[in-house]
C-alpha cells in the first residue's frame, strides 16, 4: 500500500502536493484547478474550486490500481471536511486529538 502524506489546509495545495507525489499534470480553467493523473498507479482527475463564504470543493474521480492511504495532517483552525464515496470504497478515520484525518481510497 502506498501512503501519501499531505500537510495543508488549502484544497489547491492538496492537489499540488498530490501532483508531485503521483506525477500528475495541473490545469486551471475558470477558477477550477484540475489534476490529471494517468500512470501505472492511477488514472483520473482531482479538481478543486473555492466557492463563496470560504467554502471549497475538492472532488476525486480517480481509479487507483492499488490501495492508497492518504494521511492528511491539517493545521490548527482547519475547516471541517466531509468525505464520501459516490462509487467504490472509501474508508475514513479521524483522530481529533492530533488533528489527523486518514482517508483510504
Amino acid at each position: 500500500m502506498k501512503t501519501l502524506h499531505l500537510k495543508t489546509a488549502s484544497p489547491l495545495t492538496i492537489i499540488e502536493q498530490i501532483s508531485m507525489l503521483l506525477d500528475g499534470e495541473l490545469s486551471t480553467i475558470e477558477g477550477e484547478t484540475t489534476l490529471h493523473l494517468d500512470n501505472d498507479l492511477t488514472i483520473g482527475s482531482i479538481s478543486c474550486m473555492n466557492l463563496e463564504n470560504g467554502i471549497s470543493y475538492l472532488g476525486y474521480d480517480v481509479l487507483f490500481h492499488q490501495d492508497i492511504q492518504m494521511v492528511h495532517e491539517s493545521v490548527e483552525g482547519c475547516p471541517i471536511y466531509f468525505t464520501y464515496a459516490s462509487q467504490g470504497v472509501s474508508r475514513t478515520s479521524s483522530d481529533f486529538g492530533t488533528s489527523r484525518v486518514t482517508n483510504i481510497l
